[in-house]
């Protein structure tokens, strides 16, 4: 299923994610350490959260950069090959981001 997001939409989503509150899957844990595992600078914060509905799992990533769609499909296909799921990957570039690495 695809989903179509507006940055403003994904932006507000970000900003009143809760990690404590969403619903993290029996792989959350080792689909983040690989989403991680892409990056050469450190992120701000990243969550896997689970769809039980869908049987998917959703990366939401904050990074102090932009990243392109293909970097994203990239570390899907890492993901999916790893562990035989294929999450969709978001990484949205927050501009807190560089006043929390300094």
């Amino acid at each position: 299923m695809k989903y179509i997001v507006t940055e403003q939409q994904l932006t507000n989503t970000v900003k009143r994610l809760n990690k404590e509150k969403a619903h993290r899957g029996k792989l959350s844990d080792v689909i983040e350490e690989l989403v991680l595992s892409h990056f050469k600078r450190p992120v701000c914060d990243l969550v896997a959260i689970f769809l039980p509905d869908y049987n998917e799992y959703i990366v939401i990533v904050l990074a102090p950069d932009g990243y392109s769609n293909e970097f994203s499909l990239q570390i899907a296909r890492s993901v999916e090959n790893f562990l035989g799921t294929n999450p969709q990957i978001i990484i949205t570039q927050s501009q807190d981001c560089e006043k929390m690495e300094k």
